[in-house]
């Protein structure tokens, strides 16, 4: 069975020919124009769409399905998931990994388990953070640059680090 990934999220109805507005969840967003078939995730139910066009908008996408040529039509699909199989994701450069790759890796430093990453915490520029929920029940956030992230193994779900002095120190308790 497909995994799926995110790459939009619908957000509302657009005009009157049944297109919607979409907030871009890819650093690829040329990866549209490549794309036919979508599978679009509500809480409700899933729905495999064709995509009929597409354009950028202000920083999002606009979606135009076959078959959704209403407003109405395309209003069942507003706060959807739009995804696709994991297998069509794109190829990254070497030392780079998807977000979703990393969470979930547990993170050892000389061996010692230290806890694993519940999320990738992007502020803004190139930089992410490593998310981590230590063993002792604390989080703490490590920059994911080179001179703390030493190894990666995604298909070990294993990342091994160097933790600066003092950086446990600062860890605050797991809110609930």
């Amino acid at each position: 069975m497909s995994r799926f990934i995110t790459i939009a999220r619908i957000l509302k109805t657009r005009g009157i020919r049944g297109e919607v507005v979409a907030e871009i969840l890819t650093d690829y967003p040329d990866r549209f124009s490549a794309l036919s078939e979508v599978r679009v995730s509500t809480a409700q139910s899933t729905h495999q769409e064709q995509i009929e066009d597409f354009w950028f908008h202000k920083g999002r996408v606009i979606l135009k399905f076959a078959g959704r040529d209403t407003p109405e039509a395309a209003s069942i699909l507003v706060g959807g998931r739009v995804e696709i199989p994991e297998e069509e994701r794109v190829e990254l450069p070497a030392d780079t990994y998807f977000d979703s790759d990393l969470e979930g890796c547990s993170v050892y430093e000389k061996g010692r388990l230290i806890g694993t990453v519940k999320a990738v915490f992007k502020a803004g520029g190139e930089t992410a953070n490593l998310v981590i929920h230590t063993s002792t029940g604390m989080e703490i956030m490590l920059p994911a640059v080179k001179n703390f992230v030493r190894q990666v193994d995604i298909a070990r779900k294993r990342i091994d680090v160097l933790i600066p002095d003092g950086l446990l120190e600062t860890a605050s308790p797991i809110e609930s």
